[in-house]
């Protein structure tokens, strides 16, 4: 039988505690970091979708605005032609195909 003195007691709770400490640690940085970049990725593609629609209404509007300067520039041509009167190019670049409120 081996008589275990109060000093090699400690030493031996001491090395325990910091192995179970670092593997603790270990564990929980593991985990943290797993959980870290979750959270970046839902992160990241909330950023993402919202600057993807950002850009889309941008591209959007562009096509729009160059879509109305054709027709008004198609309108233009006919009325400088003649085959239309300048009431006839009021009426159709007032005419809007979505209703009244203005909208393409």
């Amino acid at each position: 039988m081996v008589l275990l003195i109060p000093r090699r007691i400690k030493q031996i709770k001491d090395e325990g505690f910091r192995e179970g400490f670092a593997e603790g640690f270990e564990e929980g940085r593991e985990k943290g970091r797993k959980q870290g970049i979750e959270i970046g990725r839902v992160e990241g593609r909330k950023k993402g979708l919202e600057e993807g629609r950002k850009i889309g209404a941008k591209i959007a509007a562009k096509i729009n605005a160059e879509n109305e300067r054709g027709r008004v520039r198609r309108l233009f041509a006919l009325y400088d032609r003649g085959e239309i009167t300048l009431d006839e190019f009021r009426a159709v670049l007032s005419d809007r195909s979505n209703g009244e409120n203005g909208a393409d």
